[in-house]
């Protein structure tokens, strides 16, 4: 028989070192990959001959049959040696469709966020690449808050203290993966990580922003120390994935570097490479670029603004036994922010844990409209047609009479006025959007035929994509400024300061996270609730000392015969008019603006049910109910105990009529 070269090369000198420290006194026969046997014409006459293949007897059938089962056999088991998944063909899915068991993970040097408009171009493009984790890097962000909203994702920020706007890292979210955060950490400007909870575990995830070839080896160091310090933080049963820009190119080299890295590599590797691969050997990292099989501008994460200079220098790294859950990684050249590095992008098949949500804050009615005449008129119309039977049923309880008076009234003003709307400017106007695909297209040019006149081309595409963007914001701000004007003009305050407010800083909308008295962060809502209602527990509901000396000093109120003392409706109508506008509504949803204009007969019901809980001594329900909202400082919405909560009761703000006539009538 007549041995041939095997299928795959030798194992490198890199592995079979670390596989004899581990104590192997003789070398495994899985070093040596098995070589590919060919027959000669001998051979071939012995078809029913049984051969020996590592304790297996195959029959020699024929010769393609016999061909495929031994290639298969030494690829798996040069797959046990480096752990490698072997890519034929590799599957690329639509950026914008995936299954529900798979995570779109990506990191992006997106150079600035700084500039207008530079936070809704990334968020269309992690739209249209339908992203659940996107990793930035050099944000350029001064933020003092480190977890804030933005439309549909979450920013988790690393940013400077001193305010200088430098580096800068940070991890775009979406919603739908936010309840499934454990934890995270901005460690500094160059390094975060955040904890997630799925189906198979725990995945780490540590995005990072690594020192240039203008800084010095100190500072590279200093760097991998900080990342190493981190990373051993991590549980060895839990998953890792880091990325970010390492400013490090790791060439091609896969015989040395085996298994930190795989067998599609680019370029020639530079010490900051080499440091970057060591540190992977090191931790039992592999870089997951280097294991699919693409073309060289699926490869290219940053390209030289003359377009002579391709390198990879973006990088997706995680856990040698995990590597076999990716299912793709690639970079994507058509997605364009304005940045000369691409997006790089991996599928990992992971599903993340499904929360049971809570149940919401029930909607509020538009009562603004109640302003115009012709409808407040309707809803009078309509709410005094369904009050007049209800004023001639025989009397109840207190508590069904209460219900029908609430129902029907949400019932009238949810057919009159509606529902609020939130004026949400969730992506791009449709004149930026056609701009930043005439710009996608330039790049794609400029990359792939880096001419004088297709660079001219794309920076003129660039400067109007910018144009386009300045022109929307103002146009967002005079219209802002046109609605101050109209709510002045009609003394309307409340709309005033609200849109003065608006234009005065951008208000971030904190989350529904909290920590608890460990200090863990908690996101899921049955978890966060449980938070609250320790704080409450804790702080609220303690046994004051009290001096039993000043509660006699209190005088005693004077005995009335209250029974023969009802309300009146002239009074009822008094207390109505004092009610303030402009005020949230309780858990029953009735503002103060429905009071007033329900007409007569709404106040003769309101007035049955004040007589009715008077003279038997009991109060409805929602009386006794609130609604509680946390009102967060500034740089600290996570911890609790400096958090000031406000609490909205239906009782004392549209009832408050009825109390003070009770207490008018006791005292």
């Amino acid at each position: 028989m007549i041995v041939d070269s095997p299928l795959w090369p030798r194992v490198p000198v890199a592995t079979r070192w670390q596989q004899s420290s581990r104590g192997a006194k003789n070398p495994p026969d899985v070093w040596l990959p098995s070589p590919q046997v060919k027959e000669d014409a001998a051979a071939k006459k012995k078809e029913n001959e049984p051969i020996s293949v590592s304790s297996r007897t195959l029959t020699r059938t024929n010769v393609s049959n016999r061909k495929s089962i031994k290639r298969q056999f030494v690829t798996n088991k040069r797959q046990s040696v480096t752990n490698e998944p072997i890519v034929t063909k590799t599957t690329v899915e639509e950026p914008g469709k995936r299954s529900s068991s798979n995570l779109n993970i990506a990191t992006w040097n997106v150079r600035t966020l700084r500039k207008e408009g530079n936070w809704e171009i990334p968020l269309e493009e992690a739209r249209s690449f339908n992203l659940d984790i996107l990793g930035l890097s050099e944000t350029y962000l001064t933020e003092s808050d480190t977890m804030i909203s933005k439309e549909d994702f979450t920013a988790l920020l690393g940013c400077r203290k001193d305010g200088i706007g430098r580096e800068g890292v940070g991890l775009l979210i979406s919603q739908s993966l936010l309840s499934c955060l454990v934890s995270f950490e901005s460690v500094s400007p160059r390094i975060i990580t955040a904890k997630f909870r799925t189906k198979e575990g725990i995945l780490n995830i540590i995005h990072v922003y690594a020192p240039t070839s203008t800084h010095s080896d100190a500072e590279s160091d200093q760097f991998y120390d900080v990342l190493q310090h981190h990373l051993q933080k991590v549980n060895k049963r839990e998953r890792l994935i880091l990325m970010g820009d390492f400013n490090a190119k790791i060439g091609t080299d896969q015989n040395t570097w085996c298994p930190a890295m795989g067998r599609f590599g680019l370029g020639k590797i530079n010490e900051r490479g080499e440091k970057l691969l060591e540190f992977c050997m090191l931790n039992k990292l592999t870089v997951c670029n280097t294991h699919f099989q693409h073309k060289d501008c699926r490869k290219v994460t940053w390209t030289s603004p003359c377009g002579k200079y391709k390198n990879m220098i973006d990088f997706i790294i995680t856990q040698q036994e995990n590597l076999t859950t990716f299912k793709n990684c690639r970079s994507y050249c058509s997605a364009d922010v304005g940045s000369d590095h691409n997006l790089v992008l991996a599928t990992v098949l992971s599903a993340p844990v499904k929360v049971k949500r809570l149940k919401t804050t029930p909607k509020s009615y538009d009562v603004s409209r109640l302003h115009n005449s012709l409808i407040a008129e309707e809803f009078r119309a309509k709410i005094g047609g369904a009050f007049e039977p209800l004023l001639h049923l025989e009397d109840t309880d207190v508590e069904t009479l209460w219900e029908k008076f609430k129902n029907t009234t949400n019932i009238v003003t949810e057919e009159t006025g509606g529902f609020q709307r939130k004026k949400l400017v969730k992506g791009l106007p449709e004149e930026v959007r056609k701009m930043c695909h005439l710009r996608r297209k330039a790049r794609v040019e400029m990359l792939n035929n880096p001419t004088a006149a297709n660079k001219n081309n794309y920076k003129t595409f660039n400067k109007k994509v910018k144009y386009e963007v300045r022109q929307w914001k103002r146009k967002l701000r005079e219209n802002d400024v046109s609605e101050m004007e109209q709510a002045y003009s009609m003394n309307n305050s409340h709309d005033l300061f609200k849109k003065v407010r608006k234009l005065a800083g951008e208000k971030t909308t904190t989350q529904a996270v909290a920590k608890d008295n460990q200090g863990i962060l908690r996101t899921a809502p049955d978890e966060v609730m449980k938070c609250w209602e320790d704080h409450f527990n804790k702080h609220l509901n303690t046994e004051f000392p009290r001096d039993d000396d000043i509660l006699k000093t209190i005088p005693e109120p004077v005995n009335r015969n209250t029974t023969s003392l009802p309300f009146t409706l002239e009074e009822v109508e008094e207390a109505v008019k004092k009610l303030k506008n402009n005020k949230s509504c309780g858990c029953d949803r009735i503002s103060a603006e429905v009071l007033k204009e329900g007409g007569p007969l709404m106040n003769q019901m309101l007035l049955k049910v004040i007589n009715k809980a008077w003279s038997d001594r009991e109060i409805p329900e929602d009386w006794s109910r609130g609604l509680v909202t946390p009102v967060y400082k500034k740089g600290a919405s996570l911890i609790l105990p400096i958090t000031e909560p406000l609490l909205f009761c239906p009782s004392l703000e549209k009832y408050s009529a009825g109390y003070c006539l009770l207490e008018s009538k006791i005292l």
